[in-house]
């Protein structure tokens, strides 16, 4: 069994570090400060380090480290991340470099890739129903659809090369996944994997951002700055959302892919662009180029591979699959046992069209696991437009599975017709006619789903708390029923 020691001061992530190590079938050894972490160095397969400690930080634990333990893969931590940290950590030496917060997802692909392949298969689980691909990744796509099988081997074969690469796909549905998975089976999985999101920065700083500047170069560039293109040197850059960069800057980009060099903001010389790059996009490029709107010559070099990432609708039962292993990760994330889905549950997650895709279907199990009151999923915790599923409006409320009856502690409140409530003098109460029709409503959807209140509250489209408070509302003030 791998062991990953892990070094920070800060108590609550350091705990919350060794359930999620705990949870992917590793030991883990868990200390507060780098002095500490030097001791144990002899008996660890990954060390993970803060930046930031007191007395010994990161940086010098990782140089300590390299001294002893020249072979031991080191992932560095912080929440101050800067380009040239970045840099410098990983010319010293580092495995990996997350800035916190940082997904677990990351963390879990950078301790499997530190570890490499024959250890990371020892370390996970031995599951069946999951299809994996054995990289210095660990997995890299679950699921057994067509999809998923076709687009593991396309991954592996797209790395094999250094080619340029073109992932396209619907927001959400993994293509930055894809991306590291092609660079963590590529040769260059030991050197930077830089993302970029060339849609979340300004126009008038992209340029920097991408290629740096020197100092002096405009207001408020008082130091040099190395790039995205400086900063993964050697490794990989991946320029996400790759539909959103100007056209004046596409220009530049086709010069490095043509030249292989770049030249920062303000600088008289080149540097060499030792870097594969991947871009990924949702737009259609094939209907910007026909627009004017992206260069031809530069979707051309972009797209010498390309692959394109299915939607989760079309993935069939990698869903349920995918569920179970986010409900595992956040039940460890949050401190939980074993976690279980309901069967109402899954028929919802089937049903779902999921227009966010596989991140929608994370956050969605994310949110249902801290708001679960036991050790299972159910209807009421998920949200409102995932468990609307459970109705079809056109065929009516799904069939449920047979269920025990309803114990007599619950009795149900008679089914009732209620008459529109008369005020006199041919008015009308409208709070008293509203509550009339509530009321109808809650106990025929009680009746339809033999009493079972999550079912009932699906059946409403609201929590089952709303329903219950409502229930004692209704049972008040209608003599106990």
């Amino acid at each position: 069994m791998p062991r990953v020691l892990i070094a920070d001061d800060e108590r609550s992530l350091r705990e919350a570090l060794v359930r999620f190590v705990k949870s992917l079938g590793m030991e883990p050894d868990a200390v507060g400060s780098g002095d500490e972490a030097l001791a144990r160095l002899g008996g660890c397969d990954v060390l993970i380090a803060d930046v930031r400690m007191p007395g010994m930080d990161g940086m010098a634990l990782l140089a300590e480290a390299r001294k002893q333990r020249p072979d031991l893969p080191v992932i560095l931590l912080t929440g101050h991340a800067t380009v040239s940290l970045a840099v410098q950590a990983m010319r010293a030496g580092a495995a990996n470099f997350l800035t916190k917060p940082f997904e677990l997802d990351d963390l879990e692909h950078a301790i499997r890739a530190a570890l490499g392949a024959p250890a990371a298969a020892k370390a996970r689980p031995k599951t069946p129903s999951v299809g994996v691909v054995s990289t210095r990744s660990g997995e890299v796509f679950i699921g057994e659809s067509g999809a998923a099988q076709a687009l593991r081997l396309l991954t592996r074969r797209v790395a094999a090369s250094d080619a340029t690469v073109l992932v396209t796909g619907e927001s959400g549905a993994g293509k930055e996944v894809v991306a590291r998975a092609v660079h963590a089976q590529s040769k260059r999985a030991r050197m930077p994997f830089v993302a970029v999101n060339c849609g979340a920065i300004p126009e008038t700083l992209l340029e920097s951002e991408l290629f740096g500047h020197v100092k002096g170069a405009f207001t408020g560039a008082t130091q040099a700055r190395i790039g995205r293109f400086g900063a993964a040197e050697g490794g990989t850059l991946l320029l996400d959302e790759i539909g959103e960069i100007p056209t004046h800057l596409q220009v530049k980009l086709l010069r490095v892919l043509q030249e292989k060099a770049y030249t920062p903001v303000g600088a008289s010389q080149t540097h060499a662009a030792d870097v594969r790059v991947i871009a990924a996009t949702n737009r259609d490029l094939e209907a910007m180029v026909a627009d004017g709107r992206f260069r031809e010559d530069l979707y051309y070099r972009l797209n010498v591979l390309a692959i394109n990432v299915p939607p989760l609708r079309e993935r069939g039962d990698d869903i349920m699959q995918l569920a179970r292993t986010f409900l595992r990760r956040a039940a460890a994330a949050e401190g939980r046992g074993p976690m279980s889905i309901d069967d109402d549950v899954a028929l919802c997650l089937k049903r779902y069209t999921w227009p966010g895709n596989v991140r929608e279907l994370e956050h969605a199990i994310t949110r249902a696991t801290v708001l679960a009151a036991e050790g299972k999923l159910t209807l009421a915790d998920l949200p409102i437009k995932v468990r609307a599923t459970f109705y079809d409006p056109e065929n009516g409320p799904t069939t449920p599975p047979p269920q025990p009856p309803v114990p007599a502690s619950e009795p149900l409140p008679p089914l009732v017709d209620v008459a529109t409530p008369d005020v006199g003098d041919g008015g009308l109460d409208l709070n008293a006619t509203l509550e009339s029709v509530e009321r109808r409503l809650i106990y025929e959807a009680l009746e339809r789903t033999g009493g079972n209140k999550n079912r009932a509250a699906a059946l409403l489209r609201i929590n089952r708390t709303t329903l219950v408070e409502k229930l004692k509302r209704l049972g008040d003030r209608s003599g106990g029923d």
